[in-house]
């Protein structure tokens, strides 16, 4: 079952987590930070739960795994929630493509 979460609650955390695609892998404090601040923003505890995961792989020099990690997240929820973006959908699209992601 998905956890509804305000749209716009989900936008901010999904922004947070934009900034680790532009980080290089060596650069651990930068993910790290937008991660820890990723899961304090989102009431989703799905989403809590992963990140929390993605962060177990995390290294000051080797961020890697957890920049991968977070960029699958990025790419999931792009993909099922295409509305954020601004694009008209009609809710049944929506759920159709969330079945498909999520």
């Amino acid at each position: 079952s998905s956890h509804w979460e305000d749209p716009s609650t989900t936008k901010k955390w999904l922004q947070a987590l934009e900034d680790v695609r532009s980080r290089r892998t060596n650069s651990g404090n930068a993910v790290k930070s937008s991660v820890k601040s990723a899961i304090s923003i989102t009431s989703n505890p799905l989403v809590k739960t992963y990140l929390r995961k993605a962060m177990r792989k995390w290294t000051v020099t080797a961020a890697g795994p957890t920049k991968a990690a977070v960029e699958w997240l990025v790419v999931r929820i792009r993909e099922a929630r295409p509305d954020l973006w601004g694009r008209r959908v009609s809710p049944e699209v929506v759920a159709e493509q969330k079945d498909r992601v999520l």
